[in-house]
């Protein structure tokens, strides 16, 4: 039974209760009632559950893009810079390989990065803490289901690794 039926249902059945035409319900009758009842409450909970779904990941989407930075623009001149050193560049980076991890409700688990100095150098965020929090040494704290970004910079020389973070009942 698709949703227009199910709605002309329920129409019919409660202009028929209200004019009087029905004043007692065959067992047949709420048989068919009850089932259109039932698949009206089953398709609001699917839409429901369809729209929490898309929020979650339309505010992850939007999180991600929130804790990107720009990239550093390079100078145009290209220039000699008057015999001065170059400076020396920190190219270390934090990696990871999973790109999105799911966590289950209050079991804290360590991020699986990899960085070559030390955890004091990183900075860890939750774009939603209620969701997932991070501890100051990269353990997740899942609080309540629901999809956020965590982000690790390294302190150093600001590059950083954002991933998702959904988490499961």
């Amino acid at each position: 039974m698709n949703r227009e039926t199910v709605m002309a249902t329920l129409a019919l059945y409660e202009s028929m209760i209200a004019d009087g035409t029905i004043n007692e319900f065959t067992e047949d009758t709420s048989a068919e009632l009850e089932r259109a009842y039932d698949l009206r409450v089953e398709m609001k909970d699917g839409f429901d559950e369809a729209r929490t779904g898309l929020s979650a990941a339309n505010a992850g989407f939007i999180a991600t893009f929130e804790a990107l930075e720009p990239v550093p623009e390079e100078p145009e001149d290209g220039g000699d810079d008057g015999g001065a050193e170059e400076p020396v560049v920190d190219d270390r980076k934090v990696e990871m390989a999973e790109k999105t991890l799911m966590p289950k409700i209050d079991k804290p688990v360590k991020i699986p990065y990899t960085w070559p100095g030390t955890v004091d150098e990183l900075e860890f965020w939750s774009a939603n803490p209620a969701i997932c929090a991070v501890t100051s040494d990269g353990v997740l704290l899942a609080k309540s289901r629901g999809t956020t970004v965590i982000k690790i910079t390294a302190k150093p020389n600001g590059s950083f690794y954002a991933f998702a973070v959904s988490v499961v009942a």
